[in-house]
């Protein structure tokens, strides 16, 4: 129960605090729709219609010796939670994204049938690829469906579990990324608490070291994976824009020199 003076504020300022209660909720489901970027300047501009509304109606109907105080704290409580909630969802913002594309995808697999995805099979004890991303191609686990999803988006080139021999060893790295003339190895460990997984994934990651050192990109599940996935997309784009440069320069090299002119001579 609350205490007495609890209550006797709540039945005193009752329309105050509902007018606050609602006021957030409707900012919540506008700041959840502001994760549609076709419809960011509707929205805002509906944000601040609405922030005007409240604190108008608010304005009118108060008429006691307390409104200075009471309309500050208004402003108050607004503003914080306006700033937390954005705070909250620039936080986490890999979550949210996560959530609308396996909202996007499901839709789609209700809706579409698509045909198998044309990559090697992995005779793995986890069995085929069973999700399917949005341009077609299917993984694991929803996990890497936001990799993939994320490396699509941003126009990075790979293939899903292309075979990879080394020291009389193959594995299945999930993701090989090519980058020019560099290629790197995406793995995502998803049941490190095993012990048996851990044991197999400590040697898969000393094989790695030993014959592609520096090429091993690791994520793992956890409360953070999202942004860890962003974070190394973001360090992808980056070597990417260093790298295109000097593939336009050999490019350029190239058509100016005496081999290609004599390959593209016309007879």
């Amino acid at each position: 129960m609350l205490p007495q003076s609890l209550l006797e504020f709540y039945h005193a300022h009752q329309v105050f605090i509902l007018k606050f209660f609602f006021a957030s909720l409707f900012i919540l489901i506008l700041h959840l729709t502001l994760l549609f970027p076709t419809a960011n300047k509707k929205i805002k501009t509906i944000l601040i219609l609405l922030n005007l509304y409240f604190i108008f109606n608010y304005l009118l109907e108060q008429k006691n010796d307390l409104f200075l105080f009471k309309f500050s704290l208004f402003l108050i409580c607004l503003v914080l939670f306006q700033y937390t909630l954005t705070w909250i969802m620039q936080r986490f913002k890999g979550f949210f994204l996560y959530l609308k594309l396996l909202f996007s995808l499901k839709i789609k697999n209700q809706k579409t049938t698509v045909s198998e995805s044309k990559t090697p099979k992995n005779l793995s004890s986890f069995g085929s690829p069973q999700i399917l991303t949005s341009f077609g191609l299917k993984v694991r686990s929803k996990s890497e469906v936001f990799i993939a999803e994320k490396l699509f988006e941003n126009k990075i080139d790979f293939e899903y579990e292309l075979a990879l021999s080394a020291d009389g060893k193959t594995y299945y790295p999930d993701f090989t990324i090519k980058l020019g003339k560099k290629t790197y190895y995406w793995e995502h460990f998803g049941m490190l608490s095993d012990e048996e997984y851990y044991k197999k994934t400590k040697i898969k990651i000393i094989w790695y070291e030993k014959n592609f050192p520096k090429k091993l990109i690791m994520t793992e599940e956890g409360h953070d994976l999202f942004p860890k996935i962003c974070t190394e997309i973001d360090r992808l784009k980056q070597l990417k824009r260093r790298w295109l440069p000097r593939l336009l320069l050999t490019l350029k090299k190239s058509r100016a020199s005496k081999e290609y002119a004599s390959r593209t001579r016309p007879i």
